[in-house]
């Protein structure tokens, strides 16, 4: 059977001759060439996608910061019931809390501010 196949190849083989327009030397030069324009087009930088959030989202974050605070303003009383490791672990904590409320409370604030959300004065969509 497997005779029977070679046979039927060289048949094709005979029947239509492939013509080798190209030397071995010019396919390797092309592959060469694609090679290098595929290793500049990853080189090239993609532009860079921008992303705005919702002024939604926005509020929210300032909703959660708000959030923390409070939380941190809850547990103000807990240096008179707790003492050593339990009293440093609410501590830090609450510090956590605050740095995190502080942080999201001033990054969307601002972001909210300057108009960097969807459909905002940031938003650069418009201009293209």
């Amino acid at each position: 059977m497997a005779e029977d196949m070679k046979d039927e190849v060289k048949e094709e083989i005979k029947e239509s001759p492939a013509e080798i327009k190209e030397s071995p030397a010019d396919i390797k030069q092309d592959i060469k060439e694609e090679i290098e324009e595929k290793q500049t087009e990853e080189k090239q930088p993609e532009e860079k996608k921008t992303y705005l959030p919702t002024r939604l989202s926005l509020l929210v974050r300032i909703a959660v910061g708000i959030y923390l605070f409070y939380t941190v303003y809850s547990l103000r009383d807990v240096t008179q019931k707790y003492t050593g490791g339990e009293l440093v672990f609410f501590l830090v904590v609450m510090a956590l809390f605050a740095a995190i409320g502080l942080f999201l409370c001033i990054h969307s604030g601002r972001a909210l501010m300057l108009g960097k959300y969807v459909g905002g004065t940031m938003d650069g969509q418009g201009e293209e």
